[in-house]
Order: structure tokens, then C-alpha cells, then sequence
């Protein structure tokens, strides 16, 4: 003993009465003895290194025999207290790596693996013998230090974690019994779930999102061939399966097709467009015929600026004039007019108001063919006679005008519909929108249009079944077309619709058992099924778990092992639901119940690892002391 250690002793003697140890101020050694603990005993040659190294500091051996004593000292004054925090400290490093599933020691419970617990038992004896040891390592007296402590070391880390081992697995058989009779959920068909989750490429929250916006997981293309294997394997699961999914198909169609219809043919109650539009049409035609005849009905004549108009007409038209007789023949109408010897025209009696309008009418349909025919020119003239003819009438009788105005926008209508049947789903999208856009000023029109395309779109779904998966994809043509057709207010919703559907069609096509089957993708995932690794296989596992350890690891467990057909029915239910708050159940056991159950099941399964390094401290500082 040095001088230095003398002083210390002797201070130390000083605080004493009769040899008993007087309570000191404890703060400044409970961090000192949490830190034992956590370095096996070393922290107060770590402290003594670091102080001896500042500058000024003392020389290391002083320093350290200074932390000891006041180490030993706070432990006889507070054996309680200073145990229990070098205990605490002990159990920090399993708590770390039990909380990140990294570096944690494989902890046993069963009595096959003691030679492997004694294993890790000796070593942190050995280290705990060499860190509170106080005899030079090198001397025959820190040899037999060594040798005890890890001796009583190894006996006591193995007895701890054996013994609360056994305690755990008791435990955890009575909390997996009692999450069952709560309702909590079972950790073969989470693990399952959670594997299918990680394979859609979703987070959980992603998923229940979508679940609450009406997209089920089933509806994710990446997990057809698992879905198809299940259905292939038979049983409650397939019927289940199959079920679900022909409703599910046959319920987003339904919805595909009431959005498709509210936004493109809102007006329309009949399910047949064509049938309904011609009804429209007919009752229209009768109106305006209606309207025409209570305007002619009176027999109103013209003006003589109307007449003169009319007479330069039928004088410069020929064929015009060919047409209008054997239209006034064919109608059984008074003649109009007559063709001198000469070649002049005279009227034979006043012209009404009926005659002006046939007379314009047909300059009107004059115009119209002339342009069809591509002659632009004489076409041009033609609508330069009509076109003042129609003012004067107009001028004259506003109610005519009216009635004819309403007859045009009939027409107009039925262009409309005839066009977006026949070429809005087939003609060049740049060009769909330019029509678009000209309709916008004639909202009827427009609507017709829209309509006429709905009708395209039903008899295309009849005769294929492929319309819904096209519909949804927005770089081919139907896709495109519809994403111009559509209402922009409207859009959103219906191609959300038209997507569940196309995805629930495509699903349904692919796991009916005529359909193929792509064996090796199928064989893959009967391999995998029931080999993920649930919630509690990674608490379990962190823990020290053995068996989830080598679960996680290996992740093979075969099919016919990993799940029976009740579990995988629970697996199809849970693919197949609408209720978010279930699907969230599901993959997150996030119950009260649940909650209160794992964290009691954490507490029992992890104390079996931090036992045996706590045991294998204590007992090592015990065979110092003997």
C-alpha cells in the first residue's frame, strides 16, 4: 500500500465509529455505480484513466483507488439501493439491443441449451471477476479472482436465466390462451398478413387508407398469385375467396357504372341511351311539328320585301325551283308559282308564311349538300341567299323564329349524339378535345355528345370484357378518351370508381379456376405462405427467442405447415374487408387488450436474457468477496 492509499484509508477511519459505516452523500455514486454495472466493473478504471490524463489530474492509481472507495463506501452505507442500481446498469445492454433487435444474446429456456447459457454466463463472469476485481490481474491472488468469480459467475447467470426461462414460456403460453379470448390477433395469420402487406409495396397506414377509401387489399395486383394459390389449395379459404371476390367485382362494376353514367349521361333514366334518345327524339320532332303548324295555322302573308326575296330565289334557282314543285305537288298545296312563256316567274297568289319558310328551308338543305359535295363555292352562294331570307322571316314572325331556332338546336343534338356514338371513342384524342372544347358553347350539344358516348362504351362492355381494365388506364385509347369525355368536376371521382372496379375485374378473372396458372409464381408463393414474421415474432426474437430467431432467419416454413385452412380463411377476410378499423386489428394488434398483452408478454419472455447478466455480475463480485 502506498502512501496515497494510506491517506485514503485512514480518512476513511476517520468517518467511522466502531467500525460501523456512517450514510454518505449518495448522489455523486449512483451514476458511479449504474456505470459499474453497465462496463462489468470497469468504469472506475475508465474514470481513473480519463482523469489522469487531463491536464493536472492525478496519477491513474490514485484516481482509481479514490473511485473505489467512495464506491465501496456508498455500498455499505446503501447495500440496497447500490445493488439494485449496479443491477439496473447490468440490464441497460439487453434493454438496448432487445429495443433494436440487434446484438442481443440468444437467450434459452429450454434445458437442452445450458451448456450454451453457461457458455455466455462464464464469459461475463470472467469479464465481471477481471472489472471488479482489485488484485493485479498478474498475481497469483487476481488468477484465483478470476477463477472464482467466473465460476460463481457462470453458476449464477445460468441459474438466473434458466430459472426465469422457465417462468417466461409458462407465462407466455397463459398470454397467448388469454389474447385468443380477448379477441387479439393470432400470430400465424398476422405474420401472414404482414408478409402479403410488405409485398404490395405499401406502408400499413397506406393500406388502411386505401381501405377507407374503398380500395381493398385484395385489389392489389402484386398479390394475385398468392390470392390465386390460396384459392387453388381448396377449402373453406377458396370459397371464401371466390365469394368475396365475384361480389367484389359485381359491386365496383355497379358503381363503375352509375359514375360513368352520372357524369356522361346525367338525364337519361333508361338503361338503353339509344332507345331513350330516340324517344327524346320523336317527342321533340312532335313538339316542333306542333309548333310549325300553330304558327302556319293562321295563313299569314308575307311582306312584299319577304315576296321579292322569294321570287329572286325561285328566278335564279332553277333546280330550287324544280324541287319546290314537286314538293308543292307531293303535299297536295296550292301552287306558288308559275313559269311564264318567257321564262319569267310570277306568283300565282300571295305567299304565306309557310311558303317563305319551304322556300328557305330548302335553300338551307341547298347549302348544306353543295358543301358536302365539296362545292364550297356555290354552297356559299347559296347560304348568301338563304341567310337574309331567314332575317326578314324572322323580322315578321318572332314566333316562327323561335319555333325554328328550337328545331335547329334539336339537330344540333342529334349530330351530337350520333358523332360521340360512332367516333368518340375511337377518333384522335388531340382531336376529341378540340371537339370538346367547340361543344363547350353549346351545352346541349355537349351533353349529347357525352351521352352518345356512354352508348359507345355500353355496347363496347357487352362485347368485350375488357372495357373497365382499359377504362382505367389512361396511356391507351379508351383510357385517354374517357379522361377527355369526362366533366373535369366529375373526373376524379368516376376514374376512382372505374380503377376499384378494373382492379376487382382483374383480380376476379385471374383467380377463377379456369383461368391460368402460372405454376412456378404459384409453387414460390405456397412456400412462403406462413413463413413471415409477425409482431410478435420480432419482439419474441429480439428478446432472444430461439425459435423466432431461426423463424426470421430462415423464413421457409412450407404452406402446409405455416397456416391451416382456418387461418387462411381469417387471411381472406381480412384481404376481402371494407372495415378499416379491422384491417388495422389485423396487421397492428393495436386492442387495448392486445397493447396491455404484449407488453406483458415483452416483460416475461425478455427478463429470462437480462436475468443472466445481471446473475452473471453478481455472482462473480460474490466470489470476490469469499
Amino acid at each position: 500500500m502506498n502512501d496515497a492509499q494510506r491517506a485514503i484509508v485512514s480518512e476513511a477511519l476517520g468517518r467511522t465509529s466502531l467500525g460501523v459505516p456512517q450514510p454518505i452523500d449518495p448522489d455523486s455514486q449512483k451514476i458511479r455505480t449504474v456505470a459499474q454495472g453497465l462496463t462489468f466493473g470497469f468504469s472506475d478504471e475508465i474514470e481513473a484513466l480519463i482523469r489522469s490524463s487531463l491536464p493536472s489530474g492525478p496519477e491513474y492509481e490514485v484516481a482509481r483507488d479514490e473511485v473505489r472507495k467512495k464506491l465501496r463506501d456508498y455500498q455499505q452505507a446503501n447495500l440496497g439501493e447500490a445493488i439494485t442500481l449496479e443491477v439496473a446498469g447490468a440490464l441497460i445492454p439487453s434493454i438496448l439491443a432487445s429495443m433494436t433487435g440487434f446484438g442481443a444474446p440468444v437467450a434459452a429456456t429450454r434445458l437442452a441449451s445450458i451448456p450454451r447459457v453457461a457458455g455466455v454466463s462464464a464469459a461475463e463472469g470472467a469479464v465481471s471477476a477481471v472489472g471488479y476485481g482489485e488484485n493485479d490481474l498478474f498475481s497469483g491472488e487476481g488468477a484465483m479472482d478470476v477463477a472464482t468469480g467466473t465460476a460463481t459467475g457462470t453458476a449464477f447467470g445460468t441459474g438466473a436465466q434458466l430459472l426465469t426461462g422457465q417462468l417466461g414460456r409458462l407465462g407466455t403460453k397463459l398470454l397467448e390462451f388469454t389474447r385468443k379470448k380477448m379477441g387479439g390477433a393470432d400470430s400465424a395469420v398476422q405474420a401472414e398478413l404482414l408478409r402479403l402487406q410488405k409485398a404490395t409495396g405499401l406502408t400499413i397506414d397506406e393500406i388502411i387508407a386505401d381501405v377507407a377509401s374503398g380500395r381493398i387489399i385484395a385489389d392489389n395486383a402484386t398479390l394475385s398469385n398468392a390470392i390465386k394459390g390460396m384459392v387453388n389449395e381448396g377449402g373453406e379459404a377458396a370459397s371464401l375467396i371466390l365469394d368475396a371476390s365475384k361480389a367484389r367485382r359485381s359491386a365496383t362494376t355497379q358503381q363503375a357504372q352509375q359514375s360513368l353514367r352520372g357524369a356522361l349521361s346525367p338525364e337519361v333514366d333508361d338503361p338503353n341511351i339509344i332507345r331513350a334518345r330516340a324517344a327524346t327524339e320523336a317527342d321533340l320532332k312532335k313538339q316542333q311539328s306542333e309548333a310549325y303548324q300553330g304558327v302556319f295555322q293562321s295563313g299569314q302573308t308575307v311582306s312584299k320585301d319577304v315576296a321579292d326575296q322569294m321570287l329572286n330565289i325561285i328566278s335564279r334557282m332553277p333546280a330550287a325551283r324544280s324541287k319546290l314543285k314537286e314538293l308543292y305537288d307531293a303535299g297536295n298545296l296550292v301552287p306558288l308559282f308559275k313559269e311564264n312563256a318567257d321564262g319569267s316567274i310570277t306568283f300565282v297568289r300571295a305567299p304565306t308564311l309557310e311558303d317563305a319558310e319551304i322556300i328557305r328551308r330548302q335553300m338551307s338543305e341547298e347549302a348544306s349538300g353543295r358543301f358536302r359535295a365539296g362545292e364550297g363555292a356555290m354552297g356559299q352562294t347559296v347560304a348568301d341567299m338563304e341567310r337574309p331570307l331567314r332575317k326578314a322571316i324572322d323580322v315578321e314572325s318572332p314566333e316562327l323564329g323561335a319555333t325554328r331556332a328550337q328545331y335547329s338546336q334539336m339537330l344540333t343534338q342529334n349530330e351530337a349524339f350520333d358523332l360521340g356514338k360512332s367516333k368518340a371513342l375511337t377518333m384522335n384524342v388531340d382531336d376529341l378535345e378540340i371537339e370538346i372544347e367547340r361543344l363547350q358553347s353549346n351545352p346541349e350539344a355537349l351533353s349529347s355528345f357525352r351521352a352518345g358516348a356512354m352508348a359507345a362504351l355500353e355496347n363496347r362492355a357487352r362485347r368485350g370484357g375488357t372495357t373497365l381494365e382499359k377504362l382505367a388506364q389512361e396511356d391507351v385509347q379508351l383510357g385517354a378518351a374517357l379522361r377527355v369525355l369526362l366533366p373535369p368536376d366529375q373526373a376524379e371521382t368516376v376514374l376512382r370508381d372505374v380503377t376499384r372496379a378494373a382492379e376487382a375485374t382483374s383480380m376476379d378473372k385471374l383467380i377463377q379456376p379456369r383461368a391460368g396458372s402460372p405454376t412456378q409464381a404459384l409453387q414460390r408463393e405456397q412456400q412462403l405462405r406462413g413463413s413471415g414474421t409477425s409482431m410478435e415474432d420480432l419482439v419474441r426474437g429480439a428478446q432472444g427467442d430461439p425459435f423466432a430467431i431461426i423463424k426470421t432467419m430462415v423464413n421457409s416454413v412450407p404452406s402446409a405447415q405455416g397456416l391451416n385452412d382456418k387461418q387462411l380463411s381469417e387471411v381472406a377476410r381480412v384481404l376481402y374487408s371494407q372495415d378499416p378499423d379491422m384491417v388495422r386489428r389485423a396487421l397492428t394488434d393495436q386492442t387495448f387488450a392486445g397493447e396491455l398483452l404484449r407488453r406483458a408478454e415483452q416483460l416475461a419472455s425478455g427478463f429470462a436474457q437480462f436475468s443472466r447478466t445481471a446473475g452473471s455480475q453478481q455472482g462473480a463480485q460474490l466470489g470476490l468477496e469469499n
